[in-house]
């Protein structure tokens, strides 16, 4: 009796509710089409709620993760170049998932009653304009937009001028930031108890408007992220590995095979963090030095499984519209994913946020993201699991680079 007691008392994790949220909105969208399209107000209500808080959340996080820091120096030549390689990954992850969405359109079929004509605005401007676009006029006119890279961009200002002031003061500014951060994700938590009813809502109305049909776009969109995902890994991250350290990339493939079987079945970065760091200087040979700040930054800001997603999610929003998509376009996307990837709460749940504030920078429809976001649950699996390979050939790179590793000499390599 007493087992059957605790049993009842465990709680089904967060992840969980929105996945079975997610099936019976699909039913009842299905079975009571019209009552399953009224349900959609709940669903864009919970979008809106999630929006509330994230821009003072990612704020207070980009100033207090720059602020922190013991000197400038603090990061150090290693760390600097961790950095270059972070964004150059994630950009080009972006960039794939992208160009992946527009070869297989799976936007195609849909159509929402939306205006294009803003669309097509907000997206079409040229690149020169893009970057200009994001230097704040007016930090707090930004803040009440949701023009997320000004933001970013004046957090980073404001963290470099608390480490260059230093002394009590920036303890205490730091300290003030923490705070916020912690109020926020406090708020967005919160909010996230919402999930399964929001999501449920969002996918009976997406099951009511589209009916069966919203099969053939599911397949397609699950299809894009997972090809450009393994694309990802074989380009970029063994490609890393085999170009740059001159090692063989099928060896390095099966030697952090403990690594992305952890990411894939607990779909947690963080879980996943302790098997990497054994990975990486037990059957790697990396130096700790390395790892010991590598892998613990690439769980929270090495996001590029999740670029991918915005790069497709960005195509798919614009098929929906009907707007066509160039070379600029997709630049533009790419820059906002890694953004986004670099800047993204890390909350269970956190991709809601960004996918809605992604869709709402370039006036593209948040309904698009939210027929899309019940498959997340299933895509994350592979999502987190090339983040974390991803982690290890940054860490390998930067390894070499610093002349701290040489697989050819390691006997670690020779098993």
């Amino acid at each position: 009796m007493e087992g059957v007691m605790v049993l009842s008392k465990k709680k089904i994790g967060l992840a969980n509710k929105i996945f079975i949220g997610m099936v019976i909105g699909l039913a009842i969208g299905f079975i009571f089409p019209e009552f399953g399209i009224s349900l959609n107000p709940i669903g864009m209500l919970f979008m809106k709620l999630l929006k509330m808080a994230v821009v003072p959340l990612i704020f207070a996080n980009v100033v207090y993760g720059i602020g922190q820091m013991d000197d400038a120096r603090h990061f150090g030549k290693a760390g600097s170049k961790l950095m270059i390689y972070y964004m150059l990954s994630t950009f080009i992850a972006a960039m794939i998932g992208a160009f992946i969405g527009k070869l297989f359109k799976p936007g195609i079929g849909i159509t929402l009653d939306t205006a294009v004509e803003d669309t097509t605005v907000k997206t079409m401007s040229g690149f020169w304009d893009t970057l200009s676009s994001f230097v704040p006029g007016n930090i707090f006119s930004a803040m009440s937009d949701g023009a997320l890279p000004q933001v970013i961009l004046f957090a980073i200002f404001t963290g470099i001028a608390i480490l260059l002031i230093g002394g009590e003061t920036k303890t205490r500014l730091t300290g003030a930031f923490k705070d916020i951060s912690t109020l926020m994700l406090k708020v967005i938590m919160m909010v996230m108890e919402l999930a399964p009813y929001g999501i449920a809502a969002l996918m009976a109305w997406t099951a009511g408007k589209f009916g069966m049909d919203i099969f053939g776009p599911f397949a397609r969109f699950f299809t894009s992220v997972y090809i450009a995902l393994i694309l990802q890994v074989i380009i970029v991250y063994l490609g890393v590995i085999f170009l740059f350290v001159r090692l063989n990339p099928l060896t390095f493939l099966k030697k952090v095979k403990p690594v992305w079987l952890t990411a894939f079945t607990l779909c947690s970065s963080a879980a996943t963090i302790p098997v990497s760091l054994r990975v990486t200087e037990e059957d790697l040979g990396l130096p700790t030095s390395i790892t010991s700040f590598s892998i613990p930054l690439g769980a929270t800001m090495n996001m590029d499984g999740n670029a991918i997603w915005f790069g497709i999610m960005g195509v798919f929003a614009s098929q929906i519209v009907g707007l066509d998509i160039t070379f600029i376009t997709i630049l533009q996307f790419s820059l906002m994913g890694l953004i986004l990837t670099l800047g993204s709460p890390g909350i269970p749940g956190g991709i809601f946020v960004s996918t809605t504030i992604f869709l709402a920078s370039f006036g593209l429809p948040i309904e698009a993201g939210a027929m899309m976001i019940g498959l997340f649950r299933i895509l994350d699996m592979g999502i987190t699991a090339t983040n974390m390979v991803g982690d290890i050939a940054g860490s390998t790179l930067v390894s070499k680079m610093e002349n701290l590793f040489d697989g050819k000499t390691s006997k670690h390599w020779q098993k």
